[in-house]
């Protein structure tokens, strides 16, 4: 029998990838385009999904010169994201979206060495923007999260990228 404890175990769901391993348990919505579960030795550390985020508080230079008018379209696009694609990596080797009944060819016994998902989320600016978010986990439960965006003509400034984590206690250390 092949020891399981030093390996990420898989549980593929209707709309949902969870990953487990000692200590953790992440959960991934498809439908939400984000991880919605962060559960540390039995501590949830998500209080919504984690999403890509456009908007920063804006300083009085930006007030002065009017950017908040112009990016504005932003601090609305980050709040309301389509999920546009998904792909599911086991092993580094793409797998078919397990949704139903795909997801009924797998077992709840399956365990892997990593893992990862990418979401490619379309927002609603003109012309409509893509952002790829990318969370790869491994068995320590370490995620190693990668945001692509490329730019776009035409669309105003952009005031910040990054990932929005909403978390229910403040947090006072990543490493």
């Amino acid at each position: 029998m092949e020891n399981t404890a030093t390996k990420l175990r898989v549980i593929y769901g209707d709309c949902t990838l969870g990953l487990k391993g000692q200590g953790f348990h992440y959960i991934f919505s498809y439908t939400r385009g984000g991880m919605e579960s962060l559960n540390k030795n039995g501590k949830e550390w998500l209080y919504r999904e984690t999403l890509p985020t456009f908007w920063r508080a804006l300083t009085d230079n930006d007030r002065g010169n009017g950017f908040g008018y112009r990016s504005s379209v932003w601090l609305g696009a980050g709040k309301y994201p389509k999920v546009k694609q998904i792909q599911v990596r086991i092993e580094d080797a793409a797998i078919e979206l397990p949704i139903a009944p795909v997801n009924n060819q797998y077992s709840n016994t399956e365990y892997v060495s990593s893992a990862e998902i990418l979401f490619t989320l379309e927002y609603n600016t003109v012309p409509k923007t893509e952002v790829v978010v990318s969370y790869r986990i491994n068995a320590l439960g370490e995620i190693k999260v990668n945001v692509v965006y490329h730019g776009q003509k035409g669309v105003p400034e952009l005031p910040l990228l990054g990932i929005r984590f909403i978390m229910p206690t403040q947090a006072t250390s990543f490493t």
